[in-house]
């Protein structure tokens, strides 16, 4: 795997040197799309994310530890600890309309593309992706990475996002390059707008199709909240 050169256009994100958020504005002209978005708890009522909850995404050699929610927070701070296994998967470029987000490099090679910026970070490294800004990552060492990134402010649509998304993978329903199938990721997207944007179709193209393929993906069956990736969740205690 090359330490260098960013994989294609499959869930990504890019990393800025901290001192570029002085430069850096929010895109103010995105606007929401989304319909139905989530509380964060599942159909039950039940909270799933919460501190030291683990939950591992086989098909993209990922493990998120969650540290601080939403909730635990009062809204102000989502952080995870992730470990990626080597290889070739490499996060879709997206963007997050309103949160900063900040890495902080614990263990391996951490390749990483924000903005115009492409290029690799080391254990010790803090990393900031201001608002609105596209960006992408991956591991690109031969060994384990280990990272902790965090949102300002916490949303619990991060939560649904990566409760819903890791466990489509544990259930080996990702495509190889770790993408959701069509349907199932405007469902998806269109519940957790506030949180992220793929960068790719066009926003004005998502904007128009995603809430008509939603529609049809729900009709289908597919959902943004699954019971049953909730009541998979374990936290570091081991307890369901």
């Amino acid at each position: 795997m090359s330490t260098l050169a960013p994989r294609s256009d499959s869930w990504g994100l890019r990393a800025i040197p901290t001192r570029a958020r002085e430069r850096s504005r929010p895109l103010s002209t995105i606007r929401s799309w989304s319909a139905g978005r989530c509380s964060g708890r599942c159909c039950d009522g039940k909270r799933v994310i919460k501190p030291g909850t683990i939950i591992d995404s086989p098909q993209t050699g990922e493990r998120l530890i969650i540290r601080s929610t939403a909730e635990s927070s009062h809204g102000e701070l989502f952080q995870a600890e992730l470990i990626a296994q080597p290889g070739s998967y490499v996060v879709r470029s997206h963007l997050h309309p309103s949160q900063e987000e900040r890495f902080v490099l614990l263990e391996g090679t951490y390749g990483y593309r924000i903005g115009d910026r492409t290029g690799t970070g080391r254990p010790g490294e803090t990393l900031v992706c201001p608002a609105g800004v596209p960006h992408s990552q991956w591991n690109a060492g031969s060994g384990v990475m280990r990272l902790y990134y965090e949102h300002r402010p916490a949303l619990e649509s991060a939560e649904l996002f990566f409760e819903t998304y890791f466990g489509l993978s544990r259930e080996g329903k990702l495509l190889p390059s770790g993408d959701m199938r069509l349907l199932q990721a405007t469902v998806l997207l269109t519940a957790v707008a506030d949180f992220m944007r793929i960068t790719s179709p066009p926003l004005i193209v998502q904007r128009l199709g995603f809430p008509l393929l939603a529609a049809i993906g729900r009709g289908r069956g597919y959902r943004a909240r699954y019971a049953k990736y909730a009541s998979s969740a374990v936290t570091l205690d081991g307890k369901r």
